[in-house]
């Protein structure tokens, strides 16, 4: 059987056409097995932490002692870890209504040492404040030496 010269561009195409179709396919993939972490919201002017990649935590890691920050955008609140590792949605509860209390008013960054569970929706950590303390100015010495621990829920 002898081969017909006519066909011999119809498998040139139908090879690149195969070759583009894998490398599409390669590209979704590996676009689905990055989609576990996800990229910080950056603002204008934002730094260069939030726009690093952040891991998301497991549901019912529990934070001891995390130090940070408190942010306010109508009535949603945003914790932003010291070290500038983690942020997280925060959950209302009342712990939470008295920290917004607390920065509505003193418009001044405040440090703030929380305790909390992490919980995890559609590729993004919420924070539950279980307990919040103020740090005061004259214990800034005393927060740069303490670590944060974060530690996962008993038989995970």
């Amino acid at each position: 059987m002898t081969t017909n010269p006519t066909h011999l561009p119809q498998r040139r195409t139908l090879c690149c056409l195969l070759t583009v179709m894998l490398c599409v396919s390669v590209a979704v993939a590996q676009d689905i097995a990055g989609s576990s972490t996800r990229t910080s919201p950056s603002g204008g002017g934002a730094s260069k932490e939030r726009n690093e990649v952040q891991k998301i935590l497991r549901e019912g890691t529990k934070v001891e002692e995390l130090l940070g920050h408190f942010e306010t955008a109508g009535d949603r609140a945003t914790f932003h870890t010291a070290d500038g590792k983690h942020t997280f949605d925060s959950l209302e509860n009342l712990n939470l209504e008295r920290i917004v209390r607390t920065l509505s008013d003193k418009p001044e960054k405040l440090q703030w040492s929380i305790d909390g569970v992490v919980t995890e929706f559609q590729g993004r950590n919420f924070l539950q404040v279980t307990r919040a303390m103020l740090k005061s100015k004259t214990n800034d010495r005393n927060d740069r030496r303490s670590r944060s621990r974060l530690t996962s829920s008993p038989g995970r």
